[in-house]
């Protein structure tokens, strides 16, 4: 395998997770895409020069306002789908006796890789059909009021093991050997 030149002496694969090809279209997506084509047609309609605008000000606003509106409102809606999806189709998920390793397929290397005892947060999204995402370390949230987390996340969260097939079993066997590493650091 690939992989196995960058395991170390002591470190074994219990589990290759392939996601799956499907688009990573979350909960979040269904929010984010309607608000902010809708905030950028309201910038729109409210930059929009007059009639009595000089040539300038119209120009400006069609060369460079207007642009900068359409590619901000792709970039927040469409684009994260975009990015989230072509993450998905070059990754692979190890996980091993002592880390979750994603694994780049194009560059044949390790694109990001996690101790379980450098991530105490762990939490995951299941759909209807079993399969989700995982995500690793604290989430970001979209609002925090008394300690307790709302709202959907105009951001993207930083470290996520997306389009997971039956992503509970995989967030419990996780969750386990996180457990189980942090139990084994306290005792020695």
């Amino acid at each position: 395998m690939e992989i196995d030149s960058y395991l170390k002496s002591d470190e074994s694969i219990i589990k290759i997770l392939h996601p799956t090809k499907s688009i990573p279209l979350r909960l979040e997506d269904w929010i984010r895409m309607p608000f902010f084509i809708i905030f950028c047609i309201a910038l729109f309609i409210i930059l929009k020069p007059d009639a009595t605008a000089s040539l300038q000000s119209k120009q400006l606003n069609t060369y460079f306002i207007i642009p900068l509106l359409i590619l901000f409102g792709l970039s927040m809606s469409i684009g994260k789908l975009i990015h989230r999806r072509f993450q998905t189709i070059n990754s692979i998920y190890y996980i091993t006796n002592q880390r979750i390793v994603f694994f780049d397929k194009p560059s044949k290397s390790i694109a990001k890789s996690f101790y379980f005892n450098q991530f105490i947060e762990i939490d995951y999204r299941e759909n209807a059909y079993g399969f989700g995402y995982i995500i690793l370390g604290k989430q970001e949230p979209f609002a925090n009021r008394g300690g307790r987390i709302f709202g959907i996340n105009p951001l993207e969260h930083k470290n996520v093991m997306n389009n997971i097939v039956d992503v509970k079993q995989e967030y419990d066997l996780i969750k386990n050997l996180a457990k189980n590493s942090s139990s084994l650091n306290l005792k020695i």
